[in-house]
């Protein structure tokens, strides 16, 4: 029996150590994530997050209401009808007289920033002005535009709340398809 104990002891402590050398932190993926983006990631992310705000700007949110997605531990979801008629309330009459862009930052697939600043009336200064903050998510090479909500990670967020850079990486980030 005591032989048997030994010999699982090892065989375990063989794959536990075996496995370790997968781990990967979340300091890593976001290291490897950064370094795989191009110019042409850069500018879908910012030609997607401006034309949501030309939108706000001009009216017809409708269609990128409709583009929006949301994002469920790593499945990323086309937006409920439910949430679609809520935003189409909330923003549908909004019409927004400037706005400009705040900042951008990426991190992973699943957890990145695109900020706006934008006035409801009269032309954006260095006055009182909202913020709107959109979480683009990559999904293989297409980028989606998701909004942040107070329970994602964030730059903007204090230091003590960010994600631990030696947290297990997040999952691949997958799209909710039906089959």
């Amino acid at each position: 029996m005591k032989k048997y104990l030994v010999l699982f002891l090892f065989v375990f402590a063989f794959f536990a150590c075996k496995n370790s050398n997968n781990f990967r932190t979340y300091e890593m993926a976001e290291q490897e994530f950064r370094q795989s983006l191009t110019f042409h990631d850069t500018l879908s992310v910012l030609v997607l997050g401006q034309n949501f705000m030309d939108a706000l700007k001009t009216g017809g949110i409708e269609y990128e209401l409709q583009n929006l997605t949301v994002l469920d531990g790593n499945v990323l979801y086309k937006i409920s009808d439910e949430s679609l008629k809520e935003l189409q309330a909330r923003y549908g009459e909004l019409r927004i007289s400037d706005y400009a862009l705040a900042g951008y930052n990426f991190s992973t697939a699943g957890v990145n920033d695109l900020s706006f600043r934008y006035t409801i009336g009269g032309k954006l200064g260095s006055g009182p002005a909202l913020k709107m903050v959109f979480n683009p998510v990559k999904v293989d090479d297409v980028w989606y535009l998701t909004l942040k909500d107070g329970n994602m990670a964030s730059r903007d967020i204090t230091a003590s709340e960010q994600i631990h850079p030696l947290s297990p990486a997040p999952e691949k980030i997958v799209l909710n398809t039906k089959k």
